[in-house]
């Protein structure tokens, strides 16, 4: 007997969403069928089930036919996932020489973290990384207030390590919800942080954090459908810098 929790863990690792996953194997045990048990099995939203059914489809796994004016999906043979990441193999392959021939490259290191229990550890442990006197960067602000409610569950221990270590927290966000900002930032008195604006056509991008001193950025993307966070950690020392430069090209040019 097939173990699905294997089996789903094994498709979100191939890059399957979990919408996908449980469309998909809703439907090997339905199929060929209409919409219906699908959307009662998976208790998804019906426009979730169709979104996740067309990319089945793109992918090749999953076929529509209309029978009486009504769609009915059916199942394709499995074996076009081991031959269509044959063929990205391949690509990968081929692009990583020609990269090779053009410069140097140093290592890059991606971790990628969901939830927000991961997103504290993570957020916590760059934090513990950081020496005396050290800088974050900061790009973004989504609320009406510097700390999101992605935060509360760390921000004590954050501002405690951040005024033992003399931590300094410099942000850009845009012009639009400056002067809630500027109400908020008056909570932060006792710590070193810094805010400067966008020009008001600029939109607010999403947040990005940079440590500079651990050539380290992390990239927060906020709550899909599930309602999970999901945080990227990239490491790489040139690209780092490069970001770094940009920070500070913006921030000459940015309205305090």
């Amino acid at each position: 007997m097939t173990d699905l929790t294997s089996l789903a863990s094994n498709l979100h690792i191939l890059g399957f969403s979990s919408n996908e996953i449980d469309v998909y194997l809703s439907l090997l045990k339905h199929a060929p069928c209409h919409v219906a048990p699908i959307i009662k099995e998976t208790k998804l939203h019906r426009n979730l089930v169709y979104i996740a059914l067309e990319r089945l489809i793109d992918r090749k796994l999953v076929s529509e036919k209309i029978m009486n004016g009504k769609k009915k999906f059916h199942v394709l043979p499995p074996d076009i996932i081991q031959k269509e990441f044959e063929q990205k193999s391949k690509v990968a392959e081929n692009v990583v020489k020609a990269l090779s021939n053009v410069g140097k490259f140093e290592l890059t290191e991606v971790n990628m973290c969901q939830g927000q229990k991961e997103y504290n550890r993570l957020i916590s442990e760059m934090d513990e990384l950081m020496n005396q006197d050290d800088e974050i960067l900061r790009f973004g602000v989504l609320s009406e207030k510097l700390f999101d409610p992605i935060d509360d569950p760390i921000i004590k221990e954050r501002f405690k390590l951040f005024r033992q270590k003399n931590i300094k927290l410099r942000i850009i966000a845009g012009s639009e919800k400056k002067k809630s900002i500027r109400q908020d930032l008056e909570n932060y008195k006792d710590l070193d942080i810094k805010v400067h604006h966008f020009p008001q056509q600029i939109a607010d991008p999403a947040r990005i954090y940079v440590y500079p001193n651990q050539a380290v950025m992390i990239f927060v993307l906020y709550p899909d459908e599930n309602g999970d966070i999901t945080a990227i950690k990239f490491k790489n020392g040139l690209v780092t810098k490069g970001v770094v430069k940009l920070f500070e090209s913006l921030w000459k040019i940015s309205i305090f």
